[in-house]
């Protein structure tokens, strides 16, 4: 059997990358999620909790383990702050989506990959896909659904490449403007897509 058709789904914090990698699965497509493959390895890595516990001091809890939420929002306060967390974690997290997508067979793999265009990967997709929303709409988002202040989820957003950038570097654009179940139509309606031309190529 021949290798999935792999798609590389990305966007700006709070564009509904989550919402949309759980409808690609419910549609019958694999996944990886980035974010997830970096909390398994705060949680199961020693060699990974060690060297971030030894940079970041200050998120480690009471009880040994790190506070993700101190920890973002101390890499998130400097550029060099992050770089250092970028460097611990993404090795291990890319290593993971490699072996992911060389272990994939047939069908559809959707792989969540918040900065698959400033970390240049899309080489490692078939295609790729950008979600794109309201900037008022993701501030909305970070501040009502994970209870951010104005400032860190301004901080959080300014990470990462402006949409306008990546849409001259995706596939593929899907507005997340007219809300939920709009969203989710057109997330199944390229998850078909993706699968029909995955069929096709075996």
């Amino acid at each position: 059997m021949r290798r999935a058709f792999v798609a590389g789904l990305t966007g700006g914090i709070a564009s509904g990358k989550s919402l949309a990698l759980g409808e690609f699965r419910r549609s019958g497509a694999r996944v990886f999620s980035a974010d997830e493959a970096a909390h398994r390895l705060l949680r199961e890595s020693p060699p990974v909790a060690r060297a971030v516990s030894r940079a970041f001091s200050d998120a480690v809890a009471a009880n040994g383990s790190i506070d993700r939420r101190k920890l973002a929002l101390r890499a998130f306060a400097s550029p060099r702050d992050r770089r250092r967390l970028e460097n611990i974690l993404h090795p291990p997290i890319l290593q993971a989506l490699r072996r992911e997508i060389s272990r994939a067979r047939g069908g559809l793999l959707v792989c969540d990959v918040p900065l698959l265009f400033e970390k240049r990967l899309a080489s490692l997709f078939d295609a790729t896909i950008l979600l794109c929303s309201a900037r008022a709409s993701r501030l909305s988002r970070l501040q009502r659904l994970r209870s951010m202040s104005r400032s860190e989820a301004l901080s959080r957003m300014k990470a990462q490449w402006p949409d306008r950038r990546k849409r001259l570097l995706a596939d593929v654009v899907i507005e997340n403007r007219g809300g939920k179940a709009a969203f989710l139509r057109t997330i199944r309606s390229y998850g078909r897509a993706m699968t029909l031309i995955a069929a096709s190529n075996h």
